[in-house]
């Protein structure tokens, strides 16, 4: 039996696109790294197709596009139990720092046991974002390396891509079918995202998604295991001819008769998530708890409560080169703000928002709390949801566009939502000037808005708003919990007349301008 035909893509041309967590060949992982990067600056992404991408039986994860999740557990931060006082246990998956192969002086393949000592108990949250694209398989590598802070536990885990199509048994992470991964060893799951028209799936695979571990599902997503992957459709990067294309085409989807614009300037990945900190607490201490008294105190957006979830996008140092403007992280902070962004150092993933006038801004949105959320932009009334769960909402037949306009997102647990709109107006009478801009320094405004949650009741942390956090959080004493903040800054075209520097076009998703390095010898 002949494998199936794949796009002739380049192996190490295939380590060309910015993201938080990325799908790589042979190279490895980066949370942080780029899948697909411009081969020039900003300017879009070559994609040259140099050696043609190994056939579908291929079986060693080091030789295809491969990610590295680690698991294990440590501590988070949140507005009144600060790593000062008394953080929150967590468990959860992480990346590898560096994605190439060991030979390479990298640790995609590294042995497990190697890899404890410099990670184990430093745990991420929420986990890296992942990034695939359609028709171009892939492995994801699982390795436990058990827990530090609780070493008497020795749970397994699994990786489950919640609404993932036709994914085989073996590697759905459901425990009762597939294999779970005990403390000490590894598993490498494979995946391959089908293209529009394959047998059950005529829309492909493309779409927002989100993964967690299955083993001990309740306790486990709880604790933090959880995260975003989403999959790049093939008109992102090919013409209909099968012609590569020389500059990334943004879009979210492949195009249909029903003519859906799904094309965007910048693209944010969301998690929504809350917390109850007593399973936390007591796990920790080896205490139970009963899951029918589930009542959380924090409600979060990629593992971070307001104000935190303004603190930029945090890259180890050696992914940095991902990201377009860098700002290190002294190892010892001096300033209130760079201690607040110290807090952060383990829930890298930012929710911050930026974009110029008129952008046309992609939010990626995905639940895997307990709790239903409804989110909306404030000042935004032309947000056009365009896909539930990882399908572009269209007819059958690809004529009828059933996409539509809300000033918010409703978005159940399990549930994941696509939705596009437009930056609304900077306005020069009530900008505000940009502090982080300033540190990096150049000249920049910007005009606030909310993204938060409509329920005023869960807008705080543990039922307080504290004032702690960055400086640079407009309403951090007003709001706590499900909150971020999107900045509209002015156009390239009028920046230079109000005195200020543009802000860049976004390579990765959720890139912030700047993007916060990890100081040396941090994990």
């Amino acid at each position: 039996m002949q494998p199936e035909p794949k796009p002739g893509i380049g192996r190490r041309d295939f380590l060309r696109r910015g993201a938080i967590a990325t799908v790589v060949t042979g190279a490895g992982l980066a949370a942080g790294r780029s899948l697909m990067t411009p081969a020039g600056a900003a300017g879009g992404a070559g994609l040259p197709s140099a050696a043609l991408f190994p056939p579908s039986n291929a079986v060693d994860f080091p030789t295809i596009a491969s990610i590295r999740l680690m698991t294990t557990d440590g501590h988070i931060s949140f507005p009144g139990r600060r790593h000062s006082s008394k953080p929150v246990y967590a468990f959860g998956f992480r990346a590898v720092d560096d994605s190439r192969l060991v030979a390479d002086g990298g640790e995609l393949n590294a042995n497990p046991g190697d890899l404890m000592e410099k990670y184990r108990g430093h745990v991420m949250h929420s986990a890296p974002t992942l990034i695939a694209m359609e028709g171009v398989e892939f492995a994801i590598v699982v390795t436990n390396l058990g827990f530090r802070f609780r070493p008497d536990l020795d749970d397994s885990h699994t990786l489950h891509w919640h609404g993932f199509r036709n994914a085989t048994a073996v590697f759905d992470g459901v425990p009762e079918l597939s294999a779970a991964v005990p403390p000490g060893r590894d598993l490498p799951y494979f995946f391959d995202p089908k293209l529009p028209g394959a047998p059950g799936q005529p829309k492909g695979s493309a779409g927002g998604y989100m993964y967690h571990c299955h083993f001990e599902d309740v306790e486990h997503v709880q604790m933090g295991m959880s995260g975003i992957a989403f999959i790049e459709p093939r008109d992102m990067w090919f013409f209909p001819d099968g012609t590569p294309r020389a500059v990334r085409n943004k879009v979210a989807y492949n195009p249909t008769p029903a003519g859906i614009d799904t094309s965007f300037d910048r693209e944010f990945a969301l998690l929504a998530n809350e917390i109850d900190y007593r399973p936390h607490d007591n796990l920790e201490t080896l205490q139970l708890f009963t899951w029918s008294d589930y009542a959380p105190q924090y409600r979060t957006f990629n593992g971070r409560a307001y104000p935190d979830t303004v603190v930029p996008q945090i890259t180890p140092a050696e992914q940095s080169a991902s990201y377009q403007e860098l700002l290190q992280m002294p190892a010892v902070p001096t300033t209130p703000d760079e201690e607040a962004e110290a807090e952060m150092l383990w829930q890298q993933n930012s929710s911050l928002v930026q974009a110029r006038e008129g952008d046309r801004v992609l939010i990626r949105l995905s639940n895997l709390g307990y709790e239903i959320h409804s989110v909306e932009v404030v000042g935004v009334n032309d947000m056009r949801v365009v896909a539930n769960d990882a399908s572009l909402l269209v007819g059958k037949d690809g004529t009828n566009d059933l996409t539509y306009l809300s000033r918010r997102m409703e978005i159940g647990p399990g549930e994941a939502r696509d939705a596009i709109f437009t930056a609304p107006a900077y306005v020069e009478a009530r900008a505000e000037i940009d502090t982080l801009a300033s540190r990096m320094g150049k000249q920049r405004k910007f005009c606030r808005y909310l993204i938060k949650s409509r329920n005023t009741h869960r807008l705080n942390n543990n039922g307080q708003i504290y004032p702690d956090g960055p400086s640079y959080a407009g309403a951090k004493g007003t709001y706590g919990g499900m909150v971020t903040e999107l900045w509209v800054y002015p156009t390239l075209a009028d920046a230079p007349g109000l005195g200020q520097d543009g802000l860049p076009d976004q390579i990765t998703v959720n890139e912030t301008f700047p993007t916060l390095v990890v100081p040396a010898g941090q994990v």
